[in-house]
This record gives structure tokens, C-alpha cells and sequence, in this order.
């Protein structure tokens, strides 16, 4: 009986397939290739065979043949043939809208163009957030500062975030759910701290509040406080403490960085200001970096004694005024007094310990006498009512 299976046919049959694999890597297609079309049930779908797998597929709702796609080059939408890449400009009459993009992705083709959808889905996505933030910072740009707008972005699963949160703490008396929960916790680190670079940080690990930062005319966003702006508000600050006689030391301004406050989210803290900053009212110089960079000249005027101070004599109820170089006291003013700025009174009057510790035993002192007579106060007016 003559064998089915014919060798010289079969060879035939594969060095033809050959031709065409390779006809397709010359042109730049993919191994797929069209073999025929559906009848019966199947009409209406193509055949589509891979010269390299030996895998074949029909077209349905589920696997389009043609995909649209937008070119950003073109400012306009092409089709392409998701199993060769063959792209044209106008619609194919073959062309089905596909049933959603979720659906054509799941059972799309692995390769180039899925991956093309991807980029562009998400792309899109991007854009859609970034004219968001936009719109809501153009509602806000009355309170620019050098044309930098400051808006805060509120996280969309901050409230879903909460609610889990609450259902994982609601069972206090299952230890299980302690464990579980603190494990959860364990996992989210920010992606720093992960051990791999390929980690991605889950949206859980996103604060639910964060400023961002809008330039109108350039049209610019950023997460992070751009310096301009920084310096702005900080010249502002210590203009407005510059203002008040009794802050300025030797033309300079000492000011404190605002610190984070959970009720004012915009203030973020920035390392390179430091605790505090200097500013010089004459030469509109200011300096970061906290202590370690404090300007020389405000350093010599805070490290050299006054001459005289005045002190309070609790006996007699009256000021008088101590020399500490020669000791002597004095109740009348002398000449050589000059009352030292509110800035210096504030960081502490360079002095002997022990006067130091006079001053201190004396402000303590009138402290306790002020609380006992707001006591006496507030007891006579409750006795009246």
C-alpha cells in the first residue's frame, strides 16, 4: 500500500513557505501571512498563517485584522494590519471598529504594534491628567508669584485608600488581621528603598495631597518648587521682616524656613535653605544654607557683648542698668546705653553665665507673677457673674 506522507512534496511545500518567510523579512513584514478567506461560518474572516510558528488565526470581534492607530508625524489616523504591519492611509473596507480597547488588547497579537497601543494609551491618559491640573492651576492664577502658580493635587484613591484602611482597622480583636495589615504595610516602600530598579511604586505609597507648580506662559509643570519661585518667597519673607527696625542686625535679617504644617500642604521643606536664611536689606543679598553660612558681619554683631543692659529689680520695681565689663549699676540711663534690636534679644544677648542666669530667674519669675494675677482676674469676673 502506498504511503500518504510524499517527501518530495513536503519538501516542496516548505522551501516554498521559506521563499515566502524570507520575501516578508526583505519587505519589512512580519512572518504572518494572508492564505485565504472564511466561507460558511466563517465568512467574512481571513486566514492569516505564521511562516515561523506554524500558528494560524482567524479574524473575529476579537482578533481585528486592521487596528487604528494616530500618527503624531502625520497629525492624523492610520490603519495597520495587525499580522503583517502593511499601513494605509485610508479606511480598508475589511476595517471593524473593535467591540473596546480593553477587550483588543487582552487578545491582541504579542508584538511591535501592541506595544504601540500601550505607549499610546497611556500617552493619552498623561494628557488627560496633565490638562486637568492644568485647567485647575489657570483657575488659580490670580496668586502667581513671577508667574509661577502653586496648586495642590489631591489624590483620586485617597478615598478608597481610607475606606480600606478603615476596614482593615475595624477588627482590633483578630490578631491574624494585624499580622496581614502589618505585613501590607511592610510592602509598601517608596522606590527607593525597593531591592530591584525594576520595582514600580504602587499608587498606594502617593500622598494624598501634593503640591505642583504651573508656569502660564511657558506653560510649564513641575512637581518640584522651582528655584525661582523659592527665592521669590523667600525675598518676600524677609522683606516683610525687614521691615521692622528691631529684626535688622548690621543691615541683615535673620528668618526662619517655614516648616510643614499637615493643615497647609504647600509648604514643603527645603534642604538647601536650611533653618534659616539671611537677608541684607542695603544690598538685597541673601544667603542659604542655614548657621554654617551665616555672614560674618552678623556674626561678629551677635558674639560681641553689649556694654550695658537693662535689668529689673523686682524689690523696688524699677529698671536699672548693669555695666558687665566694669560691674557697676546704674538707675539713671547712661550715655553709652543703645537698646539692643528685638533680633539679638530674641537669639540671646551675648553675656556672663551668671547674668545670664539672673535674666533667666527674673523672666521666669514674672511669668509665674502674670499667670497668678490672670488667676485673680479670671476669679474675681466669675465671682460677678
Amino acid at each position: 500500500m502506498k504511503s500518504a506522507y510524499d517527501k518530495d512534496k513536503a519538501e516542496a511545500a516548505k522551501a516554498k513557505w521559506n521563499r515566502m518567510l524570507h520575501m516578508n523579512e526583505r519587505m519589512g513584514l512580519t512572518p504572518w501571512t494572508k492564505v485565504g478567506t472564511g466561507v460558511g461560518k466563517r465568512a467574512g474572516s481571513i486566514h492569516y498563517y505564521n511562516l515561523d510558528t506554524g500558528s494560524s488565526v482567524w479574524t473575529d470581534d476579537f482578533h481585528p485584522e486592521w487596528l487604528k492607530l494616530y500618527s503624531r508625524k502625520k497629525i492624523k489616523y492610520c490603519w495597520v494590519n495587525q499580522f503583517t504591519n502593511q499601513t494605509v492611509w485610508r479606511k480598508p473596507k475589511t476595517y471593524k471598529k473593535p467591540i473596546s480597547r480593553a477587550v483588543l488588547l487582552r487578545f491582541m497579537e504579542p508584538g511591535p504594534l501592541k506595544a504601540a497601543l500601550l505607549i499610546q494609551d497611556a500617552f493619552r491618559a498623561k494628557q488627560v491628567r496633565f490638562v486637568q491640573l492644568v485647567k485647575h492651576a489657570r483657575e488659580h492664577a490670580h496668586t502667581n508669584v513671577v508667574g509661577w502658580v502653586t496648586t495642590l493635587w489631591h489624590n483620586p484613591n485617597a478615598a478608597k485608600k481610607k475606606s480600606s484602611d478603615d476596614d482593615n482597622n475595624g477588627d482590633d480583636n483578630n490578631d491574624g488581621n494585624d499580622v496581614k495589615s502589618q505585613g501590607r504595610a511592610q510592602k509598601l516602600k517608596a522606590p527607593e528603598d525597593t531591592d530591584s530598579d525594576d520595582d514600580v511604586p504602587e499608587q498606594d505609597t502617593w500622598p494624598d495631597v501634593a503640591p505642583y507648580y504651573f508656569h502660564g506662559r511657558s506653560g510649564t509643570l513641575l512637581w518640584d518648587k522651582p528655584i525661582e519661585l523659592r527665592d521669590a518667597e523667600l525675598r518676600t519673607q524677609a522683606m516683610e521682616a525687614g521691615d521692622r527696625p528691631d529684626n535688622v542686625v548690621v543691615n541683615w535679617v535673620t528668618c526662619n524656613q517655614k516648616k510643614p504644617n499637615p493643615d497647609r500642604p504647600k509648604m514643603v521643606w527645603d534642604d538647601n535653605i536650611g533653618n534659616e536664611f539671611y537677608y541684607n536689606i542695603k544690598t538685597n543679598e541673601m544667603v542659604l544654607g542655614g548657621e554654617t553660612n551665616k555672614p560674618q558681619a552678623l556674626m561678629e554683631a551677635e558674639s560681641h557683648p553689649p556694654e550695658w543692659i537693662r535689668l529689673f529689680d523686682p524689690y523696688t520695681g524699677k529698671y536699672f542698668y548693669f555695666n558687665q565689663q566694669t560691674n557697676l549699676s546704674e538707675w539713671k540711663k547712661p550715655k553709652g546705653y543703645k537698646k539692643p534690636p528685638r533680633a539679638l534679644l530674641l537669639r540671646g544677648i551675648p553675656m556672663r553665665p551668671e547674668l545670664k542666669s539672673a535674666m533667666l530667674i527674673q523672666s521666669l519669675y514674672r511669668q509665674r507673677k502674670a499667670r497668678q494675677s490672670i488667676r485673680k482676674k479670671r476669679a474675681v469676673d466669675t465671682y460677678h457673674r
